[in-house]
């Protein structure tokens, strides 16, 4: 039985590998979000159905509120509604806050919105880690 579904924005490597490895050893089918280097995402999918979990990777730029959309909705398709959502996902812009767009502060909106639960795609919780934005 299912403690339920995860996405970990940034699950491919490092903390947010080791997050989404912990959350299927916990009961939790988990969705993850990488950038570059399939195989690597592709090895922590591997290790997560090693446990007896679900887990599909998903390329996904954090830093593109169209490519976050497109993960959330991908993951629901695939695992079902979000029980937990981890922004392990660090986005690096380095300007002053006058020179940055809408569209780039908008994935930190983006994210928060995701996470609210009128949004309905997180179900239980969503917490950060590690350089994510959660307001």
């Amino acid at each position: 039985m299912s403690a339920g579904v995860a996405l970990v924005f940034g699950g491919s490597r490092g903390i947010g590998a080791a997050i989404a490895l912990r959350l299927a050893k916990d009961g939790f089918d988990v969705a993850l979000t990488y950038v570059s280097q399939p195989d690597q995402a592709g090895d922590i999918v591997s290790a997560i159905e090693n446990v007896g979990r679900h887990a599909v990777a998903i390329k996904a730029d954090s830093a593109d509120p169209s490519a976050i959309r497109t993960a959330v909705a991908e993951a629901v398709q695939q695992l079902g509604t979000l029980d937990v959502a981890v922004v392990n996902a660090g986005v690096l812009r380095l300007a002053s806050v006058e020179a940055f767009t809408l569209e780039e502060t908008e994935v930190a909106r983006l994210v928060a919105y995701l996470a609210r639960p009128e949004a309905g795609f997180v179900t239980g919780s969503a917490i950060t880690i590690n350089g994510g934005c959660l307001a």
